[in-house]
């Protein structure tokens, strides 16, 4: 039946019916996109098919703004058109255009908007999106923009290499990805934690992870948001291996407390007394790692530091362990 024809129909009887030209069935919008080895596209990237850094072209205000019920605060409403310089997997649309609203006033960010929005042209941001979905900015995930848009696309292209044909991570390319210039930063652990937390059980990665913690070419702060949020439990099967990993992270401890920032090693020693002590009998798993007389002594001063937040039971373990 002709294309007319049925329009007629569509709009005589209220049935919407989508014409093979509609944007809905583009591979992109079906989730058919060619990923690694030409897999079919899936929402690898924070439950969403598509990462983009992304350059603003044109910003509006519309409607105007509005008060919010806070008195004092209002919402402002944006349409943001957006051109893709980059896109995993490649895109064919290169312009979007999203709408969001971001808060203004004293305490603003209370109303829970998209304050994260890039509002001015010529800014940068990475999201993770669906195409279908992306005029909705409450429905994109906002990875990174400003200053730090270099390093937020770098880790997530670091990430997309290591996905395997199949579902999970290669831990080849996982070590490799620890090991390689640009080195990734937090958001490429991030997108690992929530896609393949399995990974994080292969002994090369244990080893090579130790060696990247360890890495003070990387903010002592970058590296503590990783192992705070984006670590998944180690093997226990490889000691040497637990080993290498307690080490690493012992060091970017002593990094924090040198950088002045002992308090937020706090997080960092406890995620060494889960990975490498016994819940039920507060045992230690595996011998401590090999440090010097200096690091020894550093981590016994650290671990008397006010305001690293260590309860008795953790702080007297990792004191007798480290000692030893």
């Amino acid at each position: 039946m002709p294309k007319a024809v049925l329009l007629m129909i569509a709009i005589t009887t209220g049935v919407l019916i989508m014409s093979d030209f509609d944007q809905g069935n583009s591979p992109e919008s079906a989730g058919e996109a060619g990923g690694p080895g030409g897999l079919p596209q899936r929402r690898v990237f924070l439950g969403q098919p598509y990462i983009a850094r992304f350059v603003v072209t044109r910003v509006a205000q519309t409607p105007m703004r509005r008060e919010s019920h806070i008195a004092g605060i209002f919402i402002v409403p944006y349409q943001v058109t957006l051109q893709v310089k980059e896109a995993l997997p490649p895109v064919s649309r290169e312009v979007f255009v999203t709408n969001g609203s971001k808060g203004e006033g004293p305490e603003s960010g209370a109303l829970g908007l998209q304050d994260w929005l890039p509002t001015t042209v010529g800014d940068e941001c990475v999201l993770a999106f669906d195409p279908q979905l992306i005029q909705n900015a409450e429905r994109v995930v906002y990875l990174g923009g400003g200053s730090t848009v270099q390093q937020v696309w770098q880790s997530a292209k670091r990430f997309y290499e290591s996905l395997r044909p199949g579902p999970g991570l290669d831990p080849s390319q996982f070590v490799g990805a620890l090991g390689r210039m640009p080195l990734p930063r937090a958001t490429f652990f991030q997108l690992v934690f929530d896609y393949d937390r399995s990974v994080y059980q292969n002994v090369s990665v244990m080893r090579a992870l130790g060696i990247y913690l360890a890495n003070d070419q990387i903010p002592a702060l970058d590296r503590r948001t990783t192992v705070a949020h984006y670590l998944g439990q180690p093997s226990e099967q490889d000691p040497q291996a637990l080993r290498d990993l307690a080490k690493g992270m012992l060091q970017l401890a002593l990094h924090l407390a040198a950088a002045q920032q002992a308090a937020s090693a706090g997080v960092v020693l406890q995620r060494v007394y889960a990975y490498c002590f016994d819940p039920k009998t507060n045992a230690a798993r595996v011998d401590r790692p090999d440090l010097n007389e200096g690091e020894r002594m550093a981590l016994d001063k650290l671990l008397d530091t006010p305001g690293i937040s260590l309860n008795a039971i953790i702080s007297r373990g990792l004191r007798s362990w480290i000692s030893q």
